[in-house]
């Protein structure tokens, strides 16, 4: 696994492979298994995508999608259901949205490499 390679394996607290489904995106089942994994709900939770078929899945299980233009452009990516773009995790938009959909406040804090790990956090604390 890549996780393992690069050394984040242990950042999760669940991995969801295609492999292990028997549908894959643009099918919202990778995100629904997910959030099911976790105890999550959608509405407590926010999908980070790059793809079409990324940000057709997670808008499809009801999740508010941010469009990461790494490589489609913004346009492209709020087409397919994105609520809006970001060139990367630095993005203000993007901590006020995961704000707005956790009621967190000032103690959430992101960047580049642990933004992933703090969303998946912040769904754990509100699934309990």
């Amino acid at each position: 696994l890549m996780l393992n390679a690069i050394g984040l394996a242990d950042g999760w607290a669940a991995i969801v492979l295609a492999e292990e489904l028997p549908r894959a995106k643009p099918d919202p089942l990778p995100y629904t298994h997910a959030l099911e994994r976790l105890g999550a709900k959608a509405e407590a939770s926010v999908a980070f995508e790059d793809s079409r078929s990324g940000v057709r899945a997670a808008a499809l299980a009801g999740l508010p999608v941010v469009g990461m233009t790494t490589t489609q452009d913004a346009t492209t990516l709020i087409s397919e259901g994105a609520v809006f773009g970001a060139s990367d995790f630095t993005d203000p938009a993007l901590l006020a949205l995961v704000r707005a959909r956790t009621g967190r406040g000032a103690d959430i804090r992101l960047s580049m490499f642990d933004c992933m790990a703090e969303c998946v956090a912040i769904v754990e604390d509100l699934a309990t």
